[in-house]
């Protein structure tokens, strides 16, 4: 597209410190729901530990970034091409020890020009890391040749769901970042959906000069605005947002609580409505509504299986309404043969 904005953002933040500890910030939970946001293509699932092989492999390519490929949005009057790398750290899944450079997480992830050697593939999940043979479909990382990739906004995201150690860590970092980052940043809190943090007016006070959004990717709150955020500090600077209202993860969350109410009625309704007899199977339901909005909508925001779930309540209601029916007609029969 001629009049598309193109953007590179890069998401940061404290790796974890082995590929035994659970979970890192969510980083990849973010990039996975920005590029890939139905619920069916939404996983938690993308550890850091990998054998040797899949860190050599054409996924990773020896680096301790992933690229995440692509995508566009319409962010207020302009559209913006969004091309998301995260900045991660890999270990071997045999003895825990880092694998790749010995350059330190923080030099490597304030870097605004990153490269790759050789040919570099668009990351999906864990799965793909290992699928070699299914990824010549996948968005290459562009080579130097074709593309200079330059970071135009660095999303930093800081765990507000875990009150422990890695806190000060997380909060050291962070304020090296907001001093030596030389593009534009904003400030993820994640995992807000199981917010523990005791110290977040110190957070707040941290991050007073740049912009802050509470996210959470599991509930897909707010994703879609940190990166509108990030595309407006790329393209108009930090002026953009200065006056910029951010709404609370509360708000959002009500706000999302009452669109999900709205769309399970209506995917309810359409399935008493189109569904009288209980010998309709799943498959011809799906064949039925696969152009239905309503159904689009619900397994857009629920997910294929439980909409699958739903469905097979709804047979099991006209099952036992169907056997009750039966019960009542067997039984008027016994009554008329014994009058």
């Amino acid at each position: 597209m001629a009049d598309e904005f193109s953007c590179w953002v890069a998401l940061v933040g404290l790796p974890s410190i082995n590929s035994k500890q659970q979970t890192g910030p969510g980083k990849s939970c973010l990039c996975n729901r920005f590029i890939r946001s139905k619920e069916d293509d939404y996983s938690e699932l993308h550890p850091s530990g990998i054998s040797n092989q899949d860190f050599s492999g054409q996924v990773v390519n020896n680096d301790n970034f992933l690229y995440w490929g692509h995508v566009r949005r319409v962010v207020d009057n302009f559209t913006c091409g969004f091309k998301i790398v995260e900045q991660t750290q890999f270990y071997d899944d045999a003895n825990f020890k880092p694998l790749g450079s010995a350059e330190p997480y923080l030099k490597r992830a304030l870097k605004t020009r990153i490269t790759t050697h050789g040919t570099k593939y668009q990351y999906i999940d864990y799965d793909n890391i290992a699928d070699q043979e299914s990824i010549e479909h996948l968005e290459k990382f562009p080579s130097e040749k074709t593309e200079k990739v330059i970071i135009g906004t660095f999303i930093f995201v800081f765990d507000v769901s875990r009150e422990d150690m890695h806190f000060v860590d997380q909060y050291n970092m962070a304020e090296t970042f907001i001093k030596q980052a030389k593009a534009p940043l904003v400030i993820a809190l994640s995992k807000y959906d199981s917010f523990n943090c005791k110290h977040i007016e110190a957070i707040r006070n941290l991050t007073r000069k740049v912009p802050v959004v509470e996210v959470s990717a599991k509930e897909n709150i707010n994703v879609e605005l940190v990166f509108e955020i990030a595309a407006k500090l790329a393209k108009h600077g930090p002026k953009s947002v200065a006056k910029m209202t951010v709404p609370t993860y509360e708000e959002c969350f009500v706000n999302a609580q009452e669109k999900r109410q709205q769309i399970s009625r209506l995917y309810n309704s359409l399935t008493e409505q189109s569904v009288v007899d209980k010998n309709v199977t799943w498959a011809e339901f799906r064949q039925f509504t696969k152009d239905n909005k309503n159904f689009q909508n619900y397994c857009e925001l629920f997910g294929t299986r439980k909409a699958r779930s739903n469905f097979d309540r709804h047979i099991r209601s006209l099952t036992i309404k169907w056997i009750e029916k039966r019960k009542k007609y067997r039984l008027r029969l016994c009554v008329d043969t014994t009058a």
